[in-house]
Order: structure tokens, then C-alpha cells, then sequence
């Protein structure tokens, strides 16, 4: 055996038990929010989907073709309907890293795909250890936004491949569109096959749209099935209360550039679940609560700008950088982020990663990483305790490291 498949047997051991390790974890908790899908699902088959948004574990906050799409998965156990669940996520963790690297790896402007696959393992583990704590919080409570990640680079993909076939066109844009519907954020990627510089080849693009119209058919007439007309309008104007009633929620594990500036600015209270739900100050009565409202309204104007222009200027010779940094701004406009949302840090991480192997520059930049890696996953409560710990999560810590990745790769 050579000495490079001796390196990349050891990557691919490596990386399988770092993905057996997440899959472990996640199977050794309950999936608190797992079951709540669960419960919408088990509703609808048994012909109560007109009650998901009203007999709920908790709160069932996606849209009814979120439960009606995945309503076969209650056939199955919990247990095991969660383990699918949750081998699939691994499957797709491992796929949309594997797909950055490898894009990122190649030469600008290339169809070559990098000829050391050592590097491409190198990059997908490491961009996973290093945004291991989202990935977890994620895979433990049963969570969606794996799903979320894999859909929206398995579409970018597609729309940046001239020879993928027409099925994967479809098939891609189909979930993308169907999950960007029900958890509402992922929304203006569908803008994709319909901006002004869309490129590539028109059939290609035809078909994208279909399939989102497609999606968009599916979803606010599924219900229609087992419930009727009447009961399906119900339910939508269901989902729109169920949203309504979130609300704001102040907590400091929300990780939202709306909820910091609350956190430091408002003199007002935060919530922190961390320390028994009690509620600690921080910062200053800076600013009043129109002028927060104002500095929110203008950071969700200016994000939201962000990546319509983003999707309008459309891949150029760097694709693969226009995608990542695509689906990392989809998270910023919004006044609710949580900490498993930061699975979208993932191919902005596999990315710079990939980049400083092609360029070699590696001696300042691992410090970089070092300091990625800290404010990613150490800056717990479990590593600073009572005093630190709920600071640095009503910081907003893992949004400032996102948007740190984010300029990261805008200047790579």
C-alpha cells in the first residue's frame, strides 16, 4: 500500500468516527423537538392534521406540508423513525462538506476535480470538528437544519453543474423549495432560477423553476387530501398564529443581531436558561425601544439587500464561493437565531479551509482557526461558569464568528 492510500484510508477512518461519534451522541438523548414532528406526523395519519398546531409536545411551528410530506415517517417507532432520521443527516453533513471541498479544491475557472482526495478528507473533517457544537446541538434535539444546508448546496450545485441530469435538477429544487417553505428563512434562495443573471442553459433554468412552482403547488395543497378546503385554509391561518405567538423571545441563546443589541442596549433584562431561567443584566439602557426598533429594521434591510444582491450578481469564475457565501447570509436578517442554525457556518469553514491548503498559507491562518474554534464551541457555560458563560451567550458569540466567516471567505 502506498503511502497516500495509507493517508487517506486513515482520513476516511477519521472522519467515519467523528460522523459515528455525532450519531452516537444524538442517539444517546431525547429528541425533544424530534418529537414534536413525530406528534404532527402520527396527527396526520391517523386524519387530525387540521390539530398539529394545537396538540403539540411543545410547539409545531413549520408549515402543513412539513407534516404531510414527512407523515410516513410515523409508521415507524420513535426510536427508529429518529434513527433514520438522524443517519440521514449524517449522510448529508458528510455530503454537502465533501461537495464544498471538492469544488473548492479544484482550480478557478476548472471542471477538474483536485487530484489529492487527502486534501478533500483533510477539509471535510476538520470543518466538521470545528463547527462540531451547532452540529451536535442539532443532531441531539432531532432538529431540521442539517436538511436546510444539504437542500440549499445540493441546489446551488445543480445550478452550477451544466452536465448534472435533469433528474437531479428536479429532485434538488423540488426539497429546496418544499423545506425552504416550511421553515421559511432558506426562502430567497428560490429566487435563484428567476434573478436576471441566472446563466447556464435555459432548459436547465426552466426546470428549476418548475420544480419550485412544483413545491409551491404541494405544499398548499397536500392538506387538501385528507382535510378539505376549509380545514386547510384553518390551518395555514393555524401556522400564521403559531408564529405570531413565538414572538421575540429574549433569551440569550438567541443568537440574533436583534437580540444582542436587546441584550446590551435596552437596560432591559435577559432571560438566561443557563442559570435556571433567572434573568441578568447586561450592558446599558443605551438606546430606547424606537431606536432598537429602527437599528433592527435597518439590519434586517441591509442583510436582506445583502443577499438579493447576492443571488442577483449570480456565480461567476469562484462558484463554489458564491454558494457558501449564499447560504451562510440566509441566517443574518432574522431576529431568531439559534444555536443549531450555525450548521450553516459549514461550508463557509470547509471553504477556508479548503483555500488555505490550495494556498499554502497556513501560518497565521491557523491562529485563525484556533480562534474559530474557540468561539464556535468553547464558550459554554460548562467552560466559563456562572459569570462568563451567559455573557458570552447574550454576545451572540456564534453570530460573531459567523459574520467573521463570512468577511473570511468575501476576501479569500
Amino acid at each position: 500500500m502506498t503511502v497516500t492510500c495509507k493517508k487517506q484510508l486513515v482520513g476516511w477512518i477519521a472522519l467515519f468516527l467523528l460522523l459515528l461519534v455525532i450519531l452516537f451522541r444524538a442517539l444517546s438523548h431525547d429528541p425533544s423537538d424530534f418529537r414534536v414532528f413525530y406528534h404532527a406526523w402520527h396527527l396526520v395519519l391517523s386524519g387530525r392534521g387540521d390539530l398539529i398546531y394545537r396538540d403539540s409536545p411543545d410547539r409545531f411551528l413549520y408549515s402543513p406540508g412539513f407534516a404531510w410530506f414527512l407523515a410516513p415517517l410515523a409508521f415507524l417507532s420513535l426510536r427508529v423513525a429518529f434513527g433514520f432520521w438522524s443517519l440521514l443527516k449524517v449522510l448529508a453533513v458528510f455530503w454537502a462538506a465533501k461537495w464544498v471541498a471538492t469544488e473548492a479544491l479544484s482550480p478557478i475557472g476548472s471542471s477538474k476535480k483536485p487530484q489529492d482526495f487527502n486534501k478533500v478528507l483533510f477539509c471535510v473533517f476538520f470543518g466538521i470538528l470545528l463547527a462540531i457544537r451547532p452540529l451536535l446541538i442539532d443532531f441531539e434535539y432531532g432538529q431540521v437544519n442539517v436538511f436546510i444546508l444539504a437542500f440549499s448546496v445540493w441546489g446551488l450545485s445543480t445550478h452550477l453543474d451544466s452536465k448534472c441530469s435533469r433528474l437531479s435538477v428536479s429532485l434538488s429544487w423540488f426539497l429546496l423549495s418544499w423545506i425552504a417553505l416550511a421553515k421559511i428563512f432558506p426562502l430567497p434562495l428560490l429566487l435563484v432560477p428567476f434573478a436576471l443573471s441566472v446563466g447556464g442553459a435555459r432548459e436547465k433554468v426552466n426546470l428549476e423553476r418548475l420544480s419550485v412552482l412544483v413545491a409551491v403547488i404541494f405544499s398548499l395543497i397536500a392538506p387538501c387530501i385528507s382535510l378539505g378546503w376549509a380545514k386547510t385554509a384553518r390551518l395555514f391561518f393555524d401556522w400564521r398564529d403559531a408564529l405570531v405567538a413565538r414572538g421575540f423571545p429574549m433569551e440569550s441563546h438567541n443568537q440574533s443581531f436583534l437580540a444582542l443589541i436587546q441584550h446590551f442596549l435596552s437596560g432591559q433584562p435577559t432571560k438566561v436558561l443557563s442559570e435556571g431561567g433567572h434573568s441578568l443584566f447586561f450592558g446599558g439602557a443605551w438606546l430606547s425601544s424606537h431606536q432598537i426598533l429602527y437599528v433592527s429594521l435597518f439590519w434586517v434591510l441591509i442583510t436582506f439587500g445583502l443577499i438579493l444582491a447576492c443571488v442577483m450578481r449570480g456565480p461567476k469564475a469562484n462558484s463554489a464561493k458564491w454558494a457558501v457565501i449564499l447560504v451562510g447570509l440566509l441566517i443574518i436578517p432574522s431576529h431568531l437565531v439559534w444555536k443549531p442554525y450555525f450548521v450553516m457556518s459549514l461550508p463557509l469553514i470547509v471553504f477556508a479551509l479548503s483555500r488555505v491548503v490550495v494556498q499554502k498559507s497556513r501560518a497565521w491562518n491557523s491562529v485563525l482557526f484556533v480562534v474559530l474554534f474557540f468561539g464556535m464551541n468553547l464558550t459554554t457555560f460548562d467552560v466559563w461558569g456562572h459569570k462568563w458563560g451567559p455573557f458570552l451567550e447574550a454576545l451572540s458569540t456564534l453570530l460573531i464568528v459567523h459574520l467573521s466567516l463570512l468577511a473570511w471567505v468575501a476576501v479569500l
